[in-house]
């Protein structure tokens, strides 16, 4: 298992070996912006595409919520599912230069928390939550998240416990915090919102993919030594006032839907896009290929370590490919 700090210390490290120019040259753009969303959605673990994808889009908070809305609605009305194709206009608001986009594509076999031979997933699984739970305790935490962690451990001691479904949140935790902090390092920020898809990662055990998350934040700035505003990012939760689950910030996410699903459906390796809809080939031509403010970030996790590379994508191709892939070092 790679520690959280190693981790996002060797992804910010292979960061700076070039995808952070990209994102300063967009940065430098919105020098006075100091309230940010960083919004997110995943195409996770469906074995009918050949990997999986979280994606991250940073929104400068520069408009009234209603009025994000309404653009949304003018602009891209429906997410990736219930769309055949990306019509120009679509396609021009992905590219709109007010946001930034980070994808990070990995495989479906992905292995976080892996001792080698000598203990399975679980159990390394169940040896980390302890050692947290301790720390947490040491820290004088609350009582909740420490019954959070309590009610974890006793999961994983069952037969059903879903090793990848908490690899995942483990890996969301980390990613929001990292991209979080590579952002603050870079501009000093007032206020930063954690807007994110809800599926079974955010509402395993009441949610405690954001105590990882806040954790992560915390001590991967102090770590590393990365100014951060005092107060943890808020977190955007769905609207329960009325007896229902509504996901009030439903639009703030339709820009890394699209991203995460159409990277998810692409298989890189032969350069092969599903065929039955023109949606995906649209989102890679006319919004990702060329642009200045879309950044693909691979990260490959397995027995042998971790790899982080770079995607880089342009219109002007031959046929024996659309994008070139370079690894990017980090120690």
């Amino acid at each position: 298992m790679i520690e959280p700090i190693e981790f996002a210390r060797c992804f910010i490290e292979a960061f700076d070996k070039g995808p952070a120019q990209v994102f300063y040259r967009w940065l430098a753009t919105k020098p006075a912006t100091t309230k940010w969303i960083i919004a997110a959605d995943f195409a996770l673990r469906d074995r009918s595409r050949p990997g999986d994808c979280f994606a991250f889009t940073i929104i400068p908070y520069d408009l009234y919520p209603e009025d994000f809305a309404n653009e949304v609605r003018l602009n891209l009305p429906k997410d990736l599912k219930e769309s055949k194709t990306l019509d120009a206009t679509g396609a021009a608001w992905l590219r709109d230069p007010r946001h930034f986009h980070i994808m990070i594509p990995m495989q479906q076999d992905r292995m976080f928390y892996n001792n080698g031979a000598t203990m399975k997933a679980r159990e390394v699984i169940r040896e980390s939550l302890a050692l947290t739970m301790a720390k947490l305790i040491k820290l004088e935490r609350g009582s909740d998240q420490i019954r959070k962690f309590k009610a974890t451990i006793q999961k994983s001691k069952a037969n059903s416990f879903n090793v990848g479904l908490f690899t995942d949140l483990t890996l969301l935790a980390l990613y929001l915090a990292i991209v979080t902090l590579i952002l603050c390092r870079a501009q000093k920020a007032e206020m930063i919102s954690w807007f994110c898809d809800r599926d079974s990662m955010i509402s395993y055990c009441d949610g405690i993919v954001w105590d990882y998350a806040i954790e992560n934040y915390f001590g991967i700035a102090e770590a590393l030594n990365i100014d951060r505003p005092l107060i943890a990012p808020g977190i955007a939760v769905p609207d329960r006032s009325s007896g229902m689950e509504v996901m009030w910030y439903d639009h703030y996410i339709r820009a890394p839907d699209w991203l995460a699903g159409a990277m998810a459906a692409w298989d890189r390796g032969s350069n092969v896009l599903p065929g039955e809809q023109d949606k995906y080939l649209r989102l890679i031509e006319d919004v990702v290929a060329d642009s200045d403010n879309t950044l693909i970030i691979p990260v490959y996790l397995d027995d042998g370590g971790l790899r982080i590379s770079r995607v880089e994508i342009s219109r002007q191709t031959t046929e024996e490919g659309l994008k070139n892939e370079t690894i990017l070092p980090a120690s």
